[in-house]
């Protein structure tokens, strides 16, 4: 996984300035992270989860495209597939799991959504996020190439 610095405006497609990007401390995503997200709701089934493409990314927000247009202030249950996520975080944590966990969450709110052809293009500010998991996100996006 390859990620350069922040997202140049010639880039963004979406209206927001330069500055909210910059806010955000967003990543240029080189390669696919896998990435779900849907409406939050008390219990989101797996099947309603819904898969979307990572364009930037980092502990403070999200860029993502998608076949949905989500409300701007609505509130997203977001899952972020690391590669071997459960290692990293078992290092960090005193507790075990008995089915090894592929994702963490995250709550995020829409702050912009664009339609760009027959994809939408919605930007994320991230609401809650675990110490531990911000902490491996971090880590991740940093030894993955990022360029400041």
């Amino acid at each position: 996984m390859k990620f350069i610095g922040t997202v140049p405006s010639s880039l963004n497609s979406l209206e927001s300035s330069p500055q909210e990007l910059l806010f955000y401390n967003l990543k240029l995503a080189k390669v696919d992270i896998k990435m779900k997200a849907n409406g939050y709701r008390i219990s989101n089934l797996q099947k309603e989860m819904k898969e979307v493409t990572c364009l930037a990314m980092s502990s403070q927000g999200q860029l993502f495209e998608s076949t949905t247009i989500y409300e701007i202030g609505s509130l997203l249950r977001i899952w972020i597939y690391i590669p071997n996520y459960w290692q990293r975080k078992s290092k960090l944590v005193a507790y075990s799991h008995t089915l090894i966990p592929e994702h963490f969450q995250i709550f995020s709110k829409v702050t912009q959504c664009e339609n760009k052809y027959d994809q939408f293009q919605t930007l994320c500010q991230t609401m809650t996020i675990d110490s531990v998991d911000e902490q491996i996100l971090n880590e991740y996006i940093k030894i993955s190439g990022v360029k400041k």
